[in-house]
């Protein structure tokens, strides 16, 4: 059986875990495709502490997840013992979902170290199939499918979202834990349904900023809107349609359904941003971009909107990244870690 020894950094942010881990992942992916069965042991010897970003360790649960599915075990692990590290990575509950899951073989016992030193809102949470999936042709069976996870789960995100939002909040902001704990249960009740996977939410709040992922490995938003039929009205050749296009879509169409049109729209009025990543494809939402986009919708129509994006700011760097950060961006990958994440930031200034 073949091994892969995965390095996954520091997991500073999303994005170092990708690329940290992409180049193991695809070699993964290739055994599997040739026949083989390999087996992953996973390297989080670089890890630091005070830099562990909580989006990050969902979105690397997420893809060990994907691979215990696939190889039918829990997989290696090589860390050192670090009480203040293991603490933090407790108080998020990263061993309780690894252990839930079965997803490593720990090479020695987990503890000797005290927990609950963290802001008791900043964690991570995992969500799965109470059902099997229903028949996607039949809409009454789909909308009740939907409104048992959707209900079974919302009280859950709600009462962690008031709590990373529990402040004197601006009255012009009071809305945003009722708005943001909605569309996190919308977009955990679309993983499972449309995506097929379980899904990975994390909070996390600092003195200044809250941030919320929502992450699964599933098939993305190009699949799961096909499997809705959402391009049909396009004119768009489907075989043409790519992953930004798709993200772009999923961002405006059927507010009541993916949930992502108001909730973008009241983080960019806080001026925060919110990063979409789905498959190969990556849009970063900020206010600039953002209010040009719906403004092309509303002037020219979604297809010129959606076309738009592919001629607007689009990067290849990570340095045309940190330019354009403030403006909003599009970025086609040449490899991909398939499923989809987003990320939502939101500035709360200090004292809130």
């Amino acid at each position: 059986m073949q091994n892969i020894n995965i390095n996954i950094g520091f997991l500073n942010s999303p994005s170092a875990f990708y690329f940290s881990s992409r180049k193991g992942l695809e070699e993964f992916n290739r055994g599997w495709q040739s026949g083989f069965q390999p087996s992953v042991c996973w390297d989080l010897r670089q890890l630091t502490v005070g830099k562990i970003n909580v989006g990050a360790v969902a979105f690397f649960l997420a893809v060990a997840h994907r691979v215990r599915h696939f190889t039918g075990q829990s997989q290696d692990i090589l860390l050192e013992w670090h009480p203040k590290q293991f603490s933090f990575l407790s108080d998020i509950g990263f061993f309780e979902i690894s252990d839930q899951y079965d997803l490593f073989n720990w090479p020695f016992t987990i503890g000797g170290f005290e927990s609950e030193y963290i802001n008791p809102s900043t964690k991570i949470m995992s969500f799965e199939q109470i059902l099997p999936p229903p028949d996607y042709n039949d809409e009454t069976t789909v909308a009740e499918w939907k409104q048992l996870h959707r209900e079974t789960y919302r009280t859950e995100i709600i009462n962690n979202c008031e709590a990373l939002f529990s402040s004197k909040l601006h009255s012009t902001n009071r809305n945003l834990p009722l708005i943001m704990s909605r569309t996190c249960s919308e977009l955990v009740t679309n993983s499972l349904l449309w995506g097929n996977a379980t899904s990975f939410v994390s909070f996390q709040r600092t003195k200044s900023n809250i941030f919320i992922n929502v992450c699964d490995i599933g098939r993305g938003f190009k699949q799961s809107l096909r499997s809705k039929d959402a391009f049909e009205n396009l004119k768009k050749e489907d075989n043409s349609i790519d992953d930004i296009y798709a993200i772009g879509l999923g961002s405006v169409i059927n507010e009541n359904d993916f949930g992502l049109k108001r909730a973008i729209s009241t983080v960019m009025d806080l001026g925060g941003d919110i990063t979409i990543l789905s498959n190969s494809g990556e849009l970063h939402w900020a206010k600039p971009l953002w209010e040009s986009y719906l403004q092309d919708i509303d002037s020219s129509g979604l297809d010129y909107a959606l076309d738009s994006l592919h001629t607007g700011s689009i990067i290849q760097t990570s340095e045309e990244r940190k330019k354009l950060k403030d403006r909003g961006f599009s970025r086609s990958w040449s490899s991909s870690i398939r499923g989809t994440r987003i990320g939502f930031y939101i500035p709360i200034g200090e004292g809130i």
